[in-house]
């Protein structure tokens, strides 16, 4: 007859109805430096006794009734009452912090017999991990996984095809079920982790060796989610358990290398895409490079001829699509609608060029005049949120990491101030800070935001006004180069922070200005040093 404490240390349960929840009595029973983690049997029931004896061992004693096709999972979670025991091999020390690795045995089968298994794991001087390892392969439990959740702790896999290595004194080979590599082939002791269908024995020479099994794996995961795991056996059910995913093994990614320069499949909104006449700005040469290289580009504008004209431009040469968009996008109608034909047209949206900008109100803080002010600060700044505000959701629908980018066009102004009127580079050195501030808002999105602050640059706004070659050459000498600049210039630096290539840039302040922002280049000295 059990006792009553023997029966609060006793569950037993039926997974009949193939029940997708675990039982929270499982989750509860807790032993100090170890808990079962997850079970699941096919039919007629599991029971799981868990007790600890005077020598401070824990016991599982697991009893399988009929067929089965399950799985037992057992945590390694050193508790803080619990001193952590250093894993040695080789003089190289590693020690397991709370959680970090999971020991899941899986079991395969439909057995017949009724089984019974203990496993004692010891927790009073810690776990070595090569007795841990033998007391489950001796089992007969030649399926298991090792989940490290602790990214910290990754090396921990070394540990562990180490302790295999000496406790079975075998050389690692290829264990390709297919045949695909010899198995005969060595593998380095750090590479076992990638290595699948693992089991050791003896060969007839009496050398241990590591050999190929059906339906075996032998894996190493990094990742902790809600996440579900399809299961092979007769079973089919599905079972979460607790957060932890059990994944099918891959080889390490291979870092892939971009496309360079290719938009293929890619679809821009340029805002302030058009320029008068024939010339050059920075919104319709960022529009014809990214169609250059294979994207489809909405061309936005509030000047219908100017929109149109750079449309043709693409088209013209064959080399993208555009289409020509009339709007004001200080308007968030027009803002929507703009985002709406992007999508109607190309089926979805990926970058955003933020180009639309005025010189403005002009005079100092004394002499504004504030109604001016506002006008300015609305087209410089909030006609770049007006169209974030509509793209970003039309983004957000791609799939991928990088699901979309976002390219504002400041100044150098807003990086240096100047003069002589207040509004321009306030304005500019907001969008400054606008992209740094949307480039951590977006991120978790997967949508990159970055910025380009051209220089003096010799584009249809700075000579639709009128230029003397004096001014004109005034500005060329104010860069280090000592070159001018043009629009092209402010669309290649577009293009490529709105690549793949720069897939990994976002939050950049990028000036185009020929090293106008580091120093004056009449003042440079002569030589390398200052003092003569």
């Amino acid at each position: 007859m059990s006792s009553s404490s023997d029966r609060a240390n006793r569950v037993s349960f039926n997974l009949t109805n193939r029940a997708h929840t675990i039982p929270p009595q499982l989750l509860d029973m807790q032993c100090r430096a170890f808990y079962i983690e997850f079970l699941q049997v096919d039919s007629d029931g599991l029971s799981v006794e868990r007790r600890a004896n005077a020598k401070n061992h824990a016991t599982f004693k697991i009893d399988f009734h009929g067929d089965y096709d399950g799985i037992l999972g057992v945590r390694l979670d050193m508790r803080p009452d619990v001193d952590s025991e250093s894993i040695r091999s080789d003089n190289r020390t590693n020690s397991f912090s709370q959680g970090d690795l999971y020991l899941v045995p899986r079991v395969y089968g439909g057995r017949s017999d009724s089984t019974c298994r203990t496993i004692e794991l010891p927790v009073n001087q810690g776990v070595r991990l090569r007795h841990l390892l033998k007391s489950i392969m001796d089992e007969g439990l030649h399926i298991f996984s090792f989940i490290c959740i602790n990214n910290k702790h990754l090396g921990c896999r070394d540990f562990v095809t180490q302790a295999l290595y000496k406790m079975h004194s075998a050389r690692l080979v290829s264990p390709d079920i297919k045949d695909t590599v010899p198995r005969e082939q060595e593998l380095r002791v750090g590479d076992a982790y990638n290595a699948l269908g693992m089991r050791f024995r003896s060969d007839p020479r009496g050398q241990g060796r590591a050999c190929p099994i059906d339906k075996g794996k032998f894996e190493f995961h990094t990742r902790v989610e809600a996440a579900y795991m399809p299961y092979d056996g007769s079973q089919a059910a599905i079972q979460l358990i607790n957060y932890l995913a059990i994944m099918t093994t891959q080889q390490p990614e291979v870092a892939s290398r971009p496309i360079s320069g290719s938009f293929a499949g890619k679809v821009a909104i340029v805002t302030g895409a058009g320029s008068a006449g024939d010339g050059i700005g920075n919104g319709r040469a960022a529009a014809i490079l990214l169609a250059e290289q294979g994207a489809s580009v909405l061309c936005v504008d509030r000047e219908k001829e100017w929109a149109n004209r750079t449309v043709e431009m693409i088209t013209t040469e064959g080399k993208g699509k555009g289409l020509a968009f009339y709007g004001d996008v200080t308007k968030a109608t027009d803002c929507e609608a703009m985002v709406s034909a992007a999508v109607s047209a190309f089926g979805r949206l990926d970058i955003l060029v933020n180009n639309v900008g005025i010189g403005g109100a002009r005079g100092t803080a004394v002499d504004v005049d504030m109604v001016e002010w506002a006008a300015g600060m609305e087209v410089n700044v909030g006609s770049m949120v007006l169209s974030a505000k509509y793209a970003i959701p039309a983004m957000q629908k791609n799939s991928g990491q990088v699901r979309g980018a976002i390219v504002n066009m400041g100044s150098v102004a807003g990086i240096r101030g100047g003069t002589p009127h207040l509004l321009y580079p306030t304005s500019k050195g907001a969008i400054v800070n606008m992209t740094r501030a949307m480039a951590a808002h977006h991120a978790p999105d997967g949508i990159r935001v970055n910025c380009v602050c051209p220089g003096m640059l010799y584009t249809p706004m700075m000579y639709a006004g009128g230029m003397s070659e004096e001014a004109r050459e005034a500005r060329r000498k104010r860069s280090l180069l000592g070159t001018e600049g043009n629009g092209w210039d402010a669309g290649c630096a577009v293009r490529f922070l709105a690549s793949d290539e720069a897939r990994w840039i976002t939050g950049v302040i990028l000036p185009v200005d020929a090293g106008a922002t580091c120093a004056v280049g009449s003042d440079l000295p002569k030589t390398a040093s200052v003092s003569n």
